[in-house]
């Protein structure tokens, strides 16, 4: 059984004599952010035409999610978590930004005709629901200022993100993008571009986007689909040609009043590594993770997430964008039990089933919180709720998770759990930034390894070229290992 999101399976669409489709197969496995490219009359909006159920096929399956869907009705296709946008904006140009949003929100709506003519319980519920989530989307994609104005008097390039604003509010798993970049000038482009990558990571979505302008495509896409005149042509994943770079922290400054905390400090973070920072107390190691997930602002340098800046950006905004941050000193909110504790770090996410799934992920990597869950966290023992706070920052599902200090304090049989949870981690495919005060561990785990003195970074490498440097040896791991 295939385990794509989205199958076609042989899809011909013919319009009298004319084949607009021509016998195509197409795989999108869940979460990705596909291409389909091609020449003006290739067929790619036919194919978005016969994935919503505007066009049924002549021939072949389209296969949503394991269930067949051609022949289906627009509405029941849309209602089954397929959205999409079009090559020109169609919104109720004679509605509020807002109401253009909550009608979207309406696909998915409980209450019945007469729970609203008796304006129920339910209806009213549901309604502030559905008013907290489009006023959340349209914060999202920086429309807010545009809430109670008419969509049509947006410019064009607020009216393009208006409409993916409202598409995704219709709650769906496979967003389909029909040329979401057209007439937008360069500035727009790296925005919506940008909107693009955090609403796929965000919402936990599989995007096919036809477009034309190729630096979109080559930016965004990671799978390309070519069609011309209805045939399939060529299809292949997009290279890089090397590593991804996750984090990058470029002459990043941090002050603290008068006191010059960090000093031009720079990191890469590859996607998939475990970087570990090394240095004596004061040396700018946590400083430094605060920067990254926003809870100080860098008063000079550069640091960004995926290719885009994000210094500076309130700390929500930085944990939506899938980065976590587990603080020292295993701040857990004492007076909540672990479960409330653990549903706290999946506040920003909607998505239930993920939700539940990645708590028993929890259960299974600190079996004793599952043992403790309805248990005050504040009497867990220090080995217990560092392990709550590190399952807390994990139901964000972040893509990077910095750790500042895990094992400080610990046991040291507790030391090594949490170093092999870390190493767990890691491979489950979680990107780590690791502070901690037992180095010689903490370069054993890891990939690359920076040391920081005084806030700048005095050395870098590899970490097992780390381990063995005398200088390191002496000065952070008790002599030669």
């Amino acid at each position: 059984m295939s385990s794509a999101i989205l199958a076609l399976r042989g899809v011909t669409c013919m319009f009298g004599g004319l084949k607009a489709v021509s016998e195509l197969d197409l795989d999108l496995p869940p979460g990705i952010l596909a291409g389909l490219i091609g020449p003006n009359g290739a067929g790619k909006t036919t194919v978005f035409n016969l994935i919503t159920g505007v066009y049924t096929p002549t021939e072949g399956e389209i296969v949503f999610e394991g269930k067949p869907i051609q022949g289906r009705p627009t509405s029941a296709i849309a209602r089954g978590g397929v959205a999409r946008t079009f090559q020109s904006p169609r919104l109720f140009a004679e509605l509020t930004c807002l109401d253009n949003v909550r009608i979207a929100c309406h696909t998915h709506a409980g209450a019945r005709l007469l729970d609203s003519v008796l304006v129920t319980q339910r209806s009213e519920d549901e309604e502030a629901d559905i008013l907290q989530r489009s006023d959340a989307l349209l914060e999202t994609f920086a429309l807010s200022q545009y809430r109670d104005s008419l969509a049509r008097s947006l410019p064009y390039g607020q009216q393009r993100r208006l409409e993916i604003a409202r598409a995704l509010a219709a709650e769906p798993r496979l967003l389909l993008l029909d040329e979401p970049a057209a007439g937008l000038n360069p500035q727009e482009t790296e925005t919506l571009m940008e909107l693009i990558r955090q609403a796929r990571e965000f919402y936990e979505l599989t995007v096919l986007l036809i477009e034309h302008d190729m630096k979109v495509v080559m930016g965004i896409c990671q799978r390309i689909t070519v069609l011309d005149y209805g045939v399939k042509i060529a299809e292949g994943d997009v290279s890089g040609g090397g590593t991804v770079i996750l984090l990058e922290l470029e002459a990043t400054h941090v002050h603290y009043g008068a006191i010059h905390a960090l000093k031009g400090v720079s990191i890469t973070v590859e996607e998939g590594q475990i970087v570990t920072l090394v240095g004596a107390n004061g040396a700018g190691k946590s400083t430094t993770l605060r920067a990254i997930s926003g809870l100080l602002k860098p008063s000079a340098g550069a640091i960004r997430y995926r290719g885009s800046s994000i210094a500076g950006r309130p700390a929500h905004e930085i944990v939506k964008l899938g980065i976590s941050h587990v603080p020292e000193g295993r701040i857990v909110f004492a007076n909540l039990s672990v479960a409330d504790n653990l549903d706290l770090g999946a506040y920003l996410r909607r998505d239930r089933a993920g939700i539940a799934e990645d708590l028993k992920r929890i259960f299974r990597l600190f079996p004793r919180l599952e043992e403790r869950r309805r248990q005050p966290s504040g009497t867990l023992s220090g080995g217990e709720q560092q392990m709550l706070a590190i399952g807390r920052a994990l139901m964000a599902r972040p893509k990077l998770l910095l750790m500042d200090e895990p094992s400080l304090g610990l046991a040291p049989l507790l030391v090594r759990e949490i170093f092999a949870v870390i190493r767990e981690i890691r491979g489950q495919g979680t990107t780590i930034v690791l502070v901690e005060q037992n180095a010689r561990m903490a370069l054993a785990v890891a990939d690359q390894g920076y040391v920081l003195e005084t806030g700048q970074v005095c050395l870098a490498d590899r970490a097992d070229a780390l381990l063995a440097n005398p200088s390191v040896q002496a000065a952070y791991l008790g002599g030669a290992a």
